[in-house]
């Protein structure tokens, strides 16, 4: 998993999650209710702030009330799913060492401890669609673009070297590497045991910072369509799946 400010988890507090689903458990007619709630959260005190309007509170109120993932159980440890965290300063240019995090899945491994990001749900649902464990590991950094600060091998070749930027696609392979190969130096389950890790899929959400210059915004598909190439081969997973996530952001789409 890996991205910039969504893919860390900015703004989303544990202390929300539980909000909203107190108010879920709670209410005859949650869907109303939650809809205050996701409201309050965006207003304002004169209109909606964040590129958020009524329809999309409505939108994200009916999505919740009818998400049986939005439960107490988000709230708990999840010793199916194990998570590795690598945590990097916000919009650092030269790379710098990162937050290192990891254990039994749960809210706190997000911008900060007190908050979480997509791989919460994510690591929800994978549980429930398999039965064998899952590791995650998450990189990313905050207010990182992907045309320079995510610049992998294949982006190069083409652009050449980020000037003054230093990428943090090696850093990406190489925690997903270490982690894949010494599972249990991070998570006390495995310590001792011949563990076979696969790898099966990439999670990427990031974008917003690409949008703001044309050259970054029109590069991003073929700069992405490297990214993933890069991230198969170096990964040695030719077939890995690959998630796009996509967030509201101001009018935009991160």
């Amino acid at each position: 998993m890996a991205g910039q400010s969504n893919m860390q988890g900015s703004n989303c507090k544990t202390t929300k999650l539980s909000d909203l689903i107190n108010v879920k458990n709670s209410q005859s007619q949650p869907e109303q209710v939650l809809f205050d709630e996701i409201s309050s959260y965006y207003w304002t005190g004169s209109n909606y702030g964040y590129g958020y309007d009524s329809i999309q509170a409505r939108v994200t109120a009916k999505a919740v009330a009818a998400d049986n993932l939005v439960s107490a159980n988000l709230l708990n440890a999840l010793p199916q799913v194990q998570i590795y965290y690598a945590n990097y300063p916000y919009n650092a240019t030269v790379v710098q060492n990162p937050k290192i995090s990891s254990g039994d899945l749960k809210p706190g491994f997000g911008a900060g401890t007190d908050q979480y990001g997509p791989e919460l749900l994510f690591g929800h649902a994978m549980a429930n669609a398999i039965s064998d464990d899952i590791i995650l590991v998450k990189v990313a950094e905050g207010g990182s673009d992907l045309h320079q600060m995510w610049r992998s091998p294949s982006m190069e070749a083409r652009l050449g070297k980020a000037v003054g930027v230093e990428s943090l696609y090696p850093k990406l392979i190489q925690h997903a590497t270490d982690v894949m190969n010494n599972p249990g130096t991070y998570f006390p389950k495995y310590a001792g045991k011949n563990v076979k890790v696969e790898v099966a899929g990439f999670v990427w959400v990031q974008g917003f910072n690409d949008q703001f210059d044309a050259t970054k915004a029109s590069g991003y598909e073929l700069n992405l369509t490297d990214l993933i190439k890069d991230v198969r081969k170096d990964m040695n997973a030719p077939n890995m799946t690959v998630a796009i996530g996509q967030s509201h952001t101001d009018g935009s789409a991160d």
